[in-house]
């Protein structure tokens, strides 16, 4: 039993011995073919003469690897997409996070796509009315008269009916500080400059068009064409000049304009009736006890019926003014000046101007020009003081 365990010992020792020895021999090559392709490559480089090749398969190794760079060194160049024609980026081929910026043209696209709201701001000129701008009511065949109308500004009509060149009414009406011209130069010069007028009125580029009815609406400076070829105004239509006393309002219709009972035209923020021109394709009627304002140019009639008031201008080219206890104002458009005011409030002193003070003798230690030099500390060496307000252009204060 003892001999059959030492056996047994020394069996299974010499199995692990052998385990070991056979073990080792496995592993070792498998370690220097592992190790050696990379030395070799290695020592290749650095000196391919010290070591003859050997013969087989290994001497094309270096052949094959060693063009491998020239394959893949051009890859890099066609790195980018080969659909796109320029490799190099440029600010219009940019993203707005590349390029910095978030503007992607929309500004520009909505301008250019925006005309009338463009053309609504931009400043338009006046129609200029050359001599008929003196006349309140010009007829282009009569002009007649019903009750105590008061007109400031010139009456004419031309060329007239033959043989008569009619200006009936006045008296009663009334024509004040004015002329009535019948049929001669100054009322035919001024229908020529009249239709001159009408023919610019008609010809500028709508910047809106708006519906027939102007009443409840408030409208800023621009061209204004009606949908339907007519206007008409029921309760109080607003123009808005929005600070700007030079702002211009131009209605453009192919018809009518029909204004109804106690309807008015509202100015505001330094609207000016002589800013405002209505040129209508035909024949304008302005309702009883309505206000308006502003400068009509009609093709053929106007009639302003009972108590109807006018800012402004009625002056039709072919046909006839029929008036009916009206007022109407040939208005003028006002200029902002400024109006120095004198400091000399005694008025004593001939030789004292605007902002000078008093250089009177009985202050013999103030210079000429220097004014009191009293306690205000002012040495009276104060600058002019103007007042601004509005003054009709043709006259000043």
């Amino acid at each position: 039993m003892h001999t059959t365990s030492k056996r047994l010992v020394a069996l299974i020792a010499f199995v692990l011995a052998l385990g070991v020895v056979v073990s080792h021999p496995i592993a070792a090559p498998a370690q220097q073919t592992e190790v050696a392709p990379a030395q070799q490559a290695e020592e290749g480089r650095s000196d391919p003469g010290d070591e003859p090749p050997e013969p087989g398969t290994t001497e094309p190794e270096p052949t094959t690897t060693e063009p491998e760079p020239t394959t893949t060194d051009p890859e890099p160049s066609p790195d980018p997409d080969p659909t796109s024609p320029d490799p190099e980026p440029s600010i219009s081929n940019l993203t707005p996070s590349e390029s910095g910026s978030t503007d992607t043209g929309t500004t520009q696209l909505n301008a250019a796509d925006a005309p009338r709201a463009i053309g609504a701001q931009a400043a338009q000129s006046p129609v200029l009315l050359e001599t008929a701008e003196s006349f309140a009511v010009l007829g282009g065949s009569t002009v007649t008269n019903t009750g105590p109308s008061v007109i400031s500004g010139d009456v004419g009509v031309a060329p007239g009916v033959d043989p008569a060149c009619d200006v009936t009414g006045f008296p009663p009406g009334t024509v004040i500080n004015e002329t009535i011209h019948r049929c001669d130069a100054v009322a035919a010069q001024a229908q020529a400059d009249l239709t001159r007028a009408y023919d610019d009125a008609a010809g500028r580029i709508s910047t809106e068009r708006v519906a027939t009815e102007l009443g409840g609406q408030t409208l800023t400076t621009g061209v204004y064409d009606s949908a339907s070829g007519t206007f008409g105004i029921t309760g109080a239509l607003t123009l808005d000049a929005q600070g700007d006393p030079d702002a211009v309002f131009i209605f453009q219709t192919a018809s009518t304009l029909t204004t109804a009972s106690a309807s008015r035209v509202v100015l505001i923020n330094g609207a000016q009736a002589c800013n405002v021109f209505w040129q209508i394709g035909s024949s304008a009627t302005l309702g009883t006890n309505s206000s308006f304002a502003g400068n009509i140019l009609a093709l053929t009639s106007i009639t302003a019926t009972t108590g109807a008031t006018v800012d402004g201008r009625l002056l039709a080219r072919n046909g006839a003014v029929t008036l009916d206890s009206n007022t109407i104002t040939a208005s003028e458009c006002a200029v902002a000046v400024q109006v120095p005011v004198d400091d000399d409030p005694t008025g004593d002193d001939p030789t004292t101007g605007p902002g000078e003070g008093d250089t009177s003798d009985d202050e013999p230690t103030t210079g000429p020009g220097e004014g009191d030099t009293g306690d205000d500390g002012t040495d009276g060496r104060r600058p002019p003081t103007c007042v601004s307000g509005w003054l009709p252009k043709t006259g000043f204060a």
